[in-house]
């Protein structure tokens, strides 16, 4: 039972940081939307709002029903450039490259490197259980340097 509690409790810091990481990351994608003066593009709708804020446009695979996005568009983040004209919008995506392969997710960032005059992506700590359990997780995607993400196909399923 203490052991089970500890990793309860491990968990809820986890998810808690990466909560906080996410508002964080948000705010910074809102403010430099509104210093440019174009868009704010969220991917990935946020789960009741608890996670982060929505976007001047919030894409996701499918219009989630807890999804209480003002302006939800229903799209693949790897053709967002089909949708927004090159250096048009800033770009947050949270929780949402880890569910593309490696492959994929190349592809969805060089799609927003073409649309995104700037980009902010939050994504599971390699720390989380949840994350090392998902079973939609397809890569683990990290930043190497700012501006720069790498991704490492899933092959380590627990």
């Amino acid at each position: 039972m203490n052991l089970l509690l500890a990793l309860v409790c491990y968990e809820g810091i986890i998810q808690a940081g990466e909560t906080a990481e996410r508002w964080d990351v948000y705010k910074q994608a809102h403010r430099k939307a509104k210093e440019l003066g174009v868009p704010l593009v969220v991917v990935g709708c946020p789960k009741w709002g608890i996670h982060h804020g929505h976007g001047d446009a919030t894409l996701d695979l499918v219009h989630k029903f807890w999804c209480r996005c003002p302006n939800p568009v229903v799209m693949d983040v790897r053709t967002i450039d089909k949708h927004f004209a090159p250096k048009s919008v800033v770009v947050f995506s949270s929780h949402v490259l880890e569910h593309l392969s490696a492959e994929d997710g190349e592809q969805a960032v060089n799609m927003i490197d073409k649309v995104a005059v700037a980009q902010y992506h939050c994504y599971p700590s390699n720390l989380s259980m949840m994350a090392w359990m998902a079973p939609t997780h397809k890569s683990w995607p990290t930043s190497t340097k700012p501006g720069q993400i790498t991704f490492a196909n899933r092959d380590d399923r627990v």
